[in-house]
């Protein structure tokens, strides 16, 4: 294929394109709308936001060094478990909100913050 016929074949795909005034609205119209109307929905509400904590390790480590150490083979468990709860936190998040997820998650008698 020649550059001449490449440069045919793409003018005739555009000129058809712009021939069709609903390709024209869902490309170009529909994706403004969507975000002006988008806008006015959610101007008055920001971006949740989640904390999340690290708990200090032993005094004499460093902290970096303890965060970013792998999990002693005693702890796999507990691991498994808050970071299964964690997901659950995050979907729940998103799903219904941060003043729920905080209610659900950060609970006074958790028993996983006690393990840990």
């Amino acid at each position: 294929m020649t550059e001449r016929s490449l440069y045919q074949l793409t003018l005739a795909w555009v000129r058809g394109f712009y021939r069709e005034p609903e390709a024209i609205f869902w490309v170009f119209g529909f994706p403004i709308v969507l975000a002006f109307a988008l806008g006015i929905a959610f101007k008055n509400r920001g971006p949740g936001e989640m904390r999340i904590g690290v708990e200090r390790g032993h005094p004499e480590s460093v902290l970096r060094n303890h965060v970013l150490s792998k999990f002693p083979p005693s702890e796999r468990d507990v691991v498994e478990r808050a970071v299964g709860r964690a997901a659950d936190a995050v979907e729940t998040f998103v799903s219904d909100g941060l003043q729920v997820a905080m209610n659900r998650f950060n609970a006074s008698d958790d028993n996983l913050k006690s393990e840990i």
